[in-house]
């Protein structure tokens, strides 16, 4: 009966080192797209400044 805390033990940690990385993983994917979801802002930003400057 001792040997089922153990196991239940080693399996999360099996299961949470993957899970962990991929947590990582993601993270990282959502933060440079934030990054480029930012820098288009500021692109498309920009040329609407160009447009309303070349219209008036």
């Amino acid at each position: 009966g001792c040997a089922a805390p153990n196991t239940a033990i080693t399996l999360a940690n099996v299961v949470s080192v993957p899970a962990r990385m991929s947590i990582g993983s993601v993270a990282s994917q959502m933060e440079s797209m934030r990054i480029i979801a930012e820098g288009l802002e500021e692109r498309s930003r920009r040329q609407q400044h160009f447009q309303w400057a070349s219209s008036l």
